[in-house]
């Protein structure tokens, strides 16, 4: 699927240079035509013009070459490495423009914008349409005479944390140097949570700089949120509110101009701030949520880990740990919708990935979001995307606990060289605690079996018989990956796809 950065282009020339740009800079070596026209889905017949018109996007330094049906980049001098080229290039592009001029100085008039940028109004009007086919998605709009976004604060601010975050995993970083002035305010807010507590939240650097660069700007721009009473008045009675207003307030106001602020942006960051977590098992760090709040919620949600927790198995010695967690991240997730759903959305590369590599953990907690969409304990507007995060976090006690499968007997035909290949790469499937049983000099059938005792049997060549006291999964001769990645959901839950 496309990206926010991609969707948000309208020159189809100019969208495929730049994704022949980043291929080539992602692969770290030389691509093959086959490979472009396979990433980018064209004929070969419209590689080449495309190749040609990104010639045109390079500086002087860095040159693309196409020889023998292989295409690479290469940097002449170090006056300016590929990555800080590719970032200019994208930084070029009309939308980008367009989005800086409205995150840094609120809105523009279209007539100014359009002299700045160097293209025509009724041109201009062109882009910014093609771009509001995008931002419907947030619940926001580009308006056309004085060019401003139009829409909720909240939307408006997450929308501009996604595009940067985005922007960043496609072209190194967007804004390196403001993350690295934010390191001094994070330190100091660290600093000041342990004069409170005895342990720190878990936050990830990265995002919390980037949404503390967010929010200064549109706080210096005079762009508030709004917070319902309701979610307010409960925010400010939990305990460790106090401590978070007293660090954000004294902290987040030496960046600003004008060093007033309503609450209503103290309780809006406080809430935002739980969407920067990294949920893993370290004793060292805090709990992530305060537990006074949402006992309804809390009750409800336990029944539905507890579902969870059978379904997959989870170890005794990890019961409590998982429990924990995960009950954590649904609550702040309940207090971030209240905020607003979109921060249910998450990114389509990941819910994608984890969709495909983690096939087991993600549709059983789909269903459970099924379950708690039908007791609406809160408000689930993307179950997919919510599904993805909880596989991951549930996957460092899945993948690593001991699993219902003791044996595994690989039986694999071909050259003499690729059975042993296969054999390597089966080993790097099989867990820790599981035995790895690879056999050549005789034929699988019943007795093997018996004699054996393997949980799963694994092959690449047909084997007529049927064995009632374990799992078959046939790979292809040549296995495919999705094959490999079948094997690994077997090996968590051997029930899985029972059809085999």
């Amino acid at each position: 699927m496309e990206t926010i950065f991609y969707k948000l282009i309208y020159d189809k020339q100019l969208k495929r240079s730049l994704n022949i740009l980043e291929i080539l800079y992602k692969a770290k070596h030389a691509v093959t035509m086959k490979e472009l026209q396979e990433k980018l889905n064209i004929s070969l017949k419209s590689v080449l013009p495309s190749l040609e018109f990104t010639k045109t996007l390079l500086p002087d330094n860095i040159e693309l070459t196409v020889s023998e049906k292989i295409v690479s980049l290469h940097q002449h001098d170090t006056s300016q490495p590929i990555d800080s080229a590719l970032i200019e290039i994208a930084k070029s592009t009309i939308p980008y423009q367009i989005l800086k001029h409205i995150f840094y100085d609120g809105d523009i008039l279209i007539a100014e914008l359009a002299e700045m940028l160097f293209v025509s109004e009724s041109s201009l009007r062109i882009y910014i349409k093609h771009m509001n086919r995008t931002m419907t998605f947030f619940g926001l709009s580009i308006s056309f005479r004085d060019v401003k976004l139009l829409g909720d604060e909240t939307n408006i601010r997450y929308f501009f944390y996604a595009y940067f975050s985005e922007f960043q995993e496609l072209f190194v970083s967007v804004c390196a140097d403001e993350l690295e002035y934010f390191s001094g305010l994070y330190k100091n807010m660290r600093k000041m949570q342990l004069e409170y507590d005895d342990k720190l939240i878990h936050y990830s650097y990265q995002q919390i700089s980037r949404w503390l660069f967010i929010v200064r700007d549109r706080l210096e721009l005079g762009k508030f949120v709004s917070v319902k009473k309701s979610l307010a008045k409960r925010i400010q009675s939990h305990p460790s509110f106090k401590n978070f207003k007293d660090i954000y307030e004294s902290e987040i106001t030496k960046t600003l101009t004008s060093p007033n602020i309503p609450i209503s942006e103290v309780i809006w960051a406080y809430v935002v701030s739980f969407n920067s977590i990294i949920y893993t098992n370290d004793k060292n760090h805090l709990l992530y949520h305060d537990k006074l709040d949402s006992k309804s919620c809390q009750n409800k949600l336990a029944a539905v880990l507890k579902n969870v927790i059978n379904t997959l198995g989870v170890n005794d010695e990890d019961y409590e740990d998982f429990f924990a967690i995960h009950m954590a991240y649904l609550l702040n997730l309940s207090l971030l919708t209240e905020i607003s759903p979109i921060f249910q959305l998450g990114s389509d590369s990941i819910k994608n990935y984890v969709a495909g590599n983690l096939e087991y953990l993600y549709t059983t907690w789909l269903g459970a979001l099924n379950r708690l969409q039908h007791d609406k304990i809160f408000t689930i507007t993307n179950s997919h995307s919510i599904a993805s995060q909880l596989a991951m976090i549930s996957s460092q006690f899945i993948y690593r606990q001991k699993t219902q499968v003791k044996k595994i007997l690989f039986s694999f035909e071909g050259e003499s060289g690729f059975a042993v290949y296969l054999e390597t790469l089966a080993k790097t499937l099989v867990p820790e605690g599981v035995e790895a049983l690879f056999v050549y000099n005789e034929p699988i059938n019943s007795k093997t079996i018996e004699k054996t005792k393997p949980d799963i049997f694994v092959c690449n060549y047909q084997v007529n018989e049927k064995f009632d006291n374990c799992k078959m999964l046939r790979l292809s001769y040549v296995p495919l990956t999705q094959e490999w990645k079948l094997l690994k959901e077997l090996i968590i839950n051997p029930n899985w796809h029972s059809f085999l």
